[in-house]
């Protein structure tokens, strides 16, 4: 397969996983100037061999090989030659890349890619953490191992904020180059969001980006395992029904933990998440807090020893 003449511009999409990112990437691939492909998974492995290299680079190692610049020139290529042929699918001017972790090495990719532009999907965490915890138990029925955030909540938080703090990072030094969206608007107003990310893309607004369902998406073959999603969840169009699911999936000391540990989250604050608001009171608000405080110590403390004595046990078996 060739290389495009007219070489595509990226958009590269991320989040936590379970925010959005699937519906989303739908959404773009569904309009005509777009190509939205499978999720490539290894754009984050690529931008660690960078770090590696330009560290090599650094200290010398490497001059006799190349500079910087070469050294970028040569993974741009890299990528470029994974990445522009999907796009002859429908010759499209944009292709976008939807790994939930880009966001991050969002902050790497810019400097490959300036003219790049970034979409980064937030939603309420304790929908993301209920979510990630329902793909595991589906991953532990199917016989599947699915990776460590959706084993636990501690895992889960960990990496979710991860995720916050670096899109917050890269939002707040490029936000000419990045467009926050929530899941909650996403599925709430499609129309006023899709309108608002084809202006940020200069692109005219198309209506097909409405109804995502109606068309095939090469990225359903990837995911559609029954772990991650079965066919009727990944092939949907943008609804509201999602939003308090959340609310039956989770356990009161599951909301207590999330509570505490993203009630003063500065990703949530800078992009409108409340959890204050599910208490009537200041004293609730503190008592819950308090509560969520002591569980995740201990649940922390918990994991902690199930790992030591995992590996002990690891290393006298083998």
């Amino acid at each position: 397969m060739t290389i495009l003449d007219t070489t595509p511009n990226f958009i590269f999409v991320g989040g936590a996983p379970r925010s959005g990112t699937t519906l989303l990437q739908n959404m773009l691939d569904s309009h005509p100037d777009i190509t939205g492909g499978p999720e490539f998974l290894h754009l984050p492995d690529i931008i660690q061999v960078r770090k590696a290299m330009q560290h090599s680079l650094n200290n010398g190692w490497l001059d006799a090989y190349c500079t910087h610049a070469q050294a970028d020139t040569h993974i741009t290529q890299l990528i470029n030659q994974f990445l522009f042929p999907i796009s002859e699918r429908k010759n499209t001017s944009f292709i976008s890349e939807k790994t939930p972790a880009n966001v991050t090495v969002f902050s790497d990719l810019v400097e490959l890619y300036p003219k790049a532009f970034f979409i980064q999907i937030l939603r309420d965490p304790r929908a993301v953490v209920a979510s990630m915890l329902k793909v595991g138990r589906r991953g532990k029925k199917q016989g599947m191992q699915t990776q460590p955030f959706t084993q636990n909540i501690i895992d889960a938080v960990n990496y979710l904020r991860t995720c916050y703090a670096k899109g917050l990072a890269f939002q707040t030094g490029n936000g000419n180059k990045l467009l926050t969206l929530t899941y909650e608007a996403l599925v709430t107003q499609p129309e006023d969001i899709t309108r608002q990310i084809c202006t940020f893309l200069d692109l005219p607004w198309d209506e097909r980006m409405l109804r995502p369902d109606k068309h095939q998406h090469i990225g359903e073959k990837a995911i559609t395992n029954e772990v991650w999603y079965n066919e009727k969840e990944y092939r949907r169009r943008p609804m509201d029904t999602e939003i308090e699911k959340w609310r039956g999936s989770l356990n009161v000391a599951q909301k207590a933990v999330l509570f505490y540990c993203f009630r003063k989250n500065p990703s949530m604050l800078k992009n409108g998440y409340r959890l204050d608001e599910e208490f009537n009171t200041q004293a609730v608000r503190q008592i819950f807090h308090t509560i969520g405080g002591i569980l995740y110590i201990f649940l922390k403390i918990k994991r902690k020893i199930s790992h030591r004595v995992l590996k002990r046990f690891m290393r006298r078996r083998f």
